[in-house]
């Protein structure tokens, strides 16, 4: 990729920016080696690589990435057999720890992160050598005294003679010397402990003077008494700082064994650095993943430089499927040049494989180089003129398309033929621009010249736009408005500044008839765009608003059918709960009735009574059922709003589905097939046809709600007094039903006292029956032994 546009297009920036947010060297490295690609294939792997990271960082924000400084050198050093240094060990052993954290983290993830996965594979597990790293030496650089059982030893051994030098020292400063001393106090110099004494009681405390304040007024001398205790103290820290050695040695050998995976570790933690801080990056900027655009166009919605903070205003642009070069005009300051700026920027972006500061969707091409002449770069050293330095870049520029593939480069030009006579620049403008059209190449033009702004409408696959300017407010609105030409505005906003009206017309009369006319136009389209604009948006907003009544709507819709579904659902097991109880029910009576007979305690009479109560209690739910299916019947079926040859309709008079053979009076009467017959039949005979499966649950509901009705109308009493045994027992068996359904929980059943007979054998079969979970002989004020109360299951 050219260099020189790197730099101009400030790519250098967004790549510091990304090294800033990596936390480790190596990843820094990567990110400051950044380069954008020219192959379709790698850009795309790229782009997926950051998509991601960002879904990572998105499901789990905690980065296990941790900062390292640089170790690649390191591990070299320590596989050719160098020491390496406390602090180089420590470092390495928070590598590894990272290097675990951040494996755990991607299994973590689970699927779906391929990428992420096949880099934490480099990431090796080290756990006993960071261990032995960890149990060695700390993050200040020191050796543990758990290093080895020697080094332990040793510092032992010179805590405890240190503490036995200082206990004498210390007397001494308690003693009849510490009138010698300066200070009463015992301090080191030289690696000694000494007593600072005043240089006039020097012969008063014998020993070795080992250094002196820049006065000279102190000595500071080790006693006598204390020396031997000194020189062992020294010995024991040579014998330390051997060992010490000996352990960095050992540590480094053993780092070197493991030089391969703790490289290939150290190189993953970075790719992974480097990943979530594209990652990290994208956020930041708010920025999406492009799609990429096949054969070298550009579609950007809502751009903005990355650049110029949360200010900028978003511009849409686009390049290369209508028209392949774009001359943008407008005033100054008016946001052309950023415009180019902001689509180079964003397409070298993409090809480094970042995100873009867009909305979604936004596309652009993988160009084989993006060239610009940007700004005024001449050079003082060569003593260019402006127009010479724009020259020599357009020069270059037109070498590098003429290699090859030059509908595959993007050429961002600023000021076309700006820096000489504006009749010579405008035509050496559009003889350059013919020269690039013809070679196919992907021109972003931004120019003041009128000659052009005409170019582009006479001229295939070149377009015009502007930058927009408020004359009201004399400010741009930073807007690019694509298929119109930017106006110059000069006249207006001078009049608006206050120049006299009179100089205004002047400058009119000095205006050729063909620009006046030229500019006029050119204001015309732009307040009917304007006023395009302002519709497209009243209609997009009541679209928006429709959109949102219907999703409300739809939502009541769902929360309506839900509650629907929760009742329907309450009432189909209400439903199946009676149907359970009238099966057992018919089963007790069968075992009621056989048991009866088996044991002589009812005659043929009792059975058939209650086999009679039986069929009379399904041949009640029969018709119940027969009712029910009707009303379902009746809800389910819906008019015919169009007849059609073929169709399946239901014929109401003859309860049976049909098909039409024919139809005449503009769809208003059909001949229908219904079974072997053909009839003719109205359209408002017909229905729309039942469906094949009907709901067997909305069946027993329907059944269940009418049954239930019926049975409303049961008392809470049943009187069988006068009645044989047979007869009174079918009543009572038809009653406790009738009862269950209408929801009673207590019943009273009348029999009288007489022989006690009725009263029996009422009891039995209470006893006996199943809806009835107890009974008992009425109270004084319920009736005495004249009547038994029974208290009924619940369902």
């Amino acid at each position: 990729m050219n260099q020189h546009t790197l730099r101009v297009l400030d790519f250098d920036k967004i790549v510091q920016k990304l090294a800033d947010s990596c936390l480790t060297a190596e990843g820094i490295r990567l990110a400051s080696t950044l380069q954008p690609s020219q192959d379709d294939g790698t850009v795309s792997e790229r782009l997926d690589e950051t998509e991601e990271f960002f879904k990572a960082l998105q499901k789990d924000p905690h980065s296990p990435i941790q900062p390292l400084q640089e170790l690649r050198e390191a591990i070299r050093a320590a596989q050719a057999g160098a020491m390496l240094p406390a602090g180089t060990l420590w470092q390495l052993s928070e590598m590894i720890r990272v290097g675990e954290a951040a494996k755990q983290y991607c299994e973590r993830l689970g699927p779906g992160f391929p990428r992420m996965s096949r880099i934490a594979d480099g990431l090796h597990p080290l756990a006993e050598l960071r261990e032995r790293l960890q149990r060695s030496v700390n993050r200040d650089g020191d050796v543990l005294d758990s290093a080895s059982d020697a080094l332990t030893k040793l510092r032992i051994g010179k805590r405890n003679l240190a503490a036995k030098l200082r206990d004498r020292l210390d007397s001494m400063v308690r003693s009849e010397l510490a009138k010698y001393l300066q200070e009463p106090i015992v301090t080191i110099r030289g690696g000694r402990y000494v007593l600072p004494v005043k240089q006039e009681y020097r012969q008063m405390v014998p020993g070795l003077v080992h250094d002196q304040s820049g006065s000279g007024a102190t000595l500071f001398i080790e006693p006598l008494a204390v020396i031997e205790l000194g020189n062992e103290i020294r010995r024991l820290e040579s014998m330390e700082k051997e060992e010490v050695e000996k352990i960095l040695f050992e540590l480094s050998r053993l780092v070197g064994t493991y030089s391969d995976e703790l490289t290939d570790t150290l190189e993953a933690i970075g790719r992974l650095d480097f990943g979530f801080a594209k990652a990290r990056l994208a956020m930041e900027m708010a920025a999406t993943k492009p799609v990429l655009e096949p054969g070298g166009s550009i579609w950007l919605k809502g751009a903005r430089h990355p650049l110029l903070g949360p200010g900028v205003v978003p511009i849409d642009i686009e390049l290369g499927k209508r028209f392949t070069t774009l001359i943008i005009t407008g005033p100054n300051t008016g946001g052309k040049t950023v415009t180019l700026k902001t689509v180079g920027l964003l397409t070298l972006m993409a090809q480094a494989g970042l995100f873009i500061p867009a909305a979604h969707g936004s596309r652009i091409g993988v160009f084989r180089d993006v060239l610009c002449d940007i700004g005024d770069e001449q050079s003082i050293e060569q003593n260019l003129s402006t127009f010479s330095g724009h020259m020599s870049n357009i020069v270059t520029i037109i070498q590098q398309l003429e290699e090859g593939e030059a509908e595959r480069k993007l050429v961002l030009l600023d000021e076309l033929g700006a820096g000489t006579d504006p009749t010579e620049g405008a035509a050496l403008g559009m003889a350059v621009l013919d020269h690039l059209v013809a070679m196919g190449a992907r021109v972003l033009v931004t120019t003041h010249y009128s000659e052009l702004k005409l170019y582009a409408y006479k001229r295939d696959n070149v377009e015009n736009a502007s930058v927009e300017f408020d004359v009201q407010t004399l400010k741009p609105t930073y807007r690019i408005v694509i298929g119109i030409p930017g106006r110059s505005n000069a006249l207006e906003i001078s009049a608006r500044l206050g120049l006299r009206e009179s100089i205004i017309e002047k400058a009119k009369e000095y205006l050729s008839g063909g620009y006046r006319d030229f500019e006029t136009v050119i204001g015309e389209l732009v307040r009917s765009k304007a006023d395009a604009e302002r519709e497209s948006e009243e209609a997009a907003k009541l679209k928006e608003r429709a959109r949102r009544h219907e999703e409300q709507a739809r939502k009541e819709l769902e929360e309506i059918k839900a509650k629907k579904r929760a009742l329907l659902d309450a009432a189909r097991q209400e439903v199946a709960d009676v149907l359970k109880m009238a099966r057992e029910r018919a089963e007790e009576i069968e075992r009621l009735a056989k048991k009866a007979r088996e044991v002589g305690q009812a005659d043929e009479s009792l059975v058939s009574s209650a086999r009679g109560a039986l069929d009379v209690s399904r041949e009640a739910l029969a018709r119940v059922e027969a009712q029910a299916t009707q009303l379902e019947t009746a809800e389910n079926v819906r008019p015919v709003d169009a007849v059609r040859p073929g169709m399946s309709v239901y014929v109401p008079k003859m309860k049976s589905d049909g098909i039409v053979i024919s139809v005449e009076g503009n769809g208003q009467i059909a001949e229908v097939q219904v079974g072997s017959m053909r009839i003719r039949l109205s359209r408002d005979e017909l229905r729309m046809p039942m469906p094949s499966q009907p709901d067997k649950e909305n069946r027993r509901l329907q059944i269940w709600r009418m049954a239930r009705e019926k049975a409303r109308t049961v008392g809470s009493s049943l009187d069988v007094r006068g009645k044989t045994v047979a007869e009174a027992l079918a009543d009572v068996d038809k009653y406790l039903d009738d009862a269950v359904l209408a929801g009673q929980s207590v019943v009273t059943i009348v029999h009288g006292k007489g022989t006690g007979a009725l009263r029996s054998a009422i009891a039995e079969f209470l006893r006996l029956h199943p809806q009835v979970s107890s009974s008992r002989t009425g109270t004084l004020e319920e009736g005495g032994e004249g009547v038994t109360v029974a208290q009924l299951k619940s369902y």
